[in-house]
């Protein structure tokens, strides 16, 4: 019996190998980013949603290597105390914890791609 031609996924961890300099340089940027939020406080909203939007996007890139990584990245902070009524001062403060919790979270992420670009076996025994 002949096998069937399984279509090539390019979201393998494989596909993330040739492109982790890249994720590895931007991340590192996001990070810088972000931690110029935190120092030059006030947070704006559009801001902070653009710093988020754009660390997503470059999650996603690498979500081969650790799936989890984007759903935890957005989770944090995503559930603060928005039954309160409350004043943009709260709410700026919210998004500065916020970013700083997720700055560790990319960190961890930047962390796992070092490891994984000195032995790229690693995402390949999952």
């Amino acid at each position: 019996m002949a096998k069937k031609h399984q279509p090539h996924n390019k979201n393998t961890p494989e596909s993330v190998l040739p492109l982790i300099d890249d994720i590895i340089a931007m991340l590192h940027q996001q990070i810088e980013k972000g931690e110029s939020l935190i120092v030059n406080r006030p947070i704006p909203e559009s801001d902070y949603e653009y710093w988020e939007t754009r660390t997503t996007t470059i999650l996603k890139k690498s979500s081969p290597v650790d799936p989890t990584a984007v759903n935890r990245f957005l989770a944090c902070g995503a559930y603060g105390d928005s039954h309160r009524k409350s004043n943009e001062a709260f709410w700026e403060n919210h998004r500065a914890m916020s970013v700083y919790d997720k700055i560790k979270i990319v960190d961890y992420h930047l962390h796992l791609l070092k490891k994984i670009k000195i032995r790229p076996e690693l995402i390949l025994e999952n």
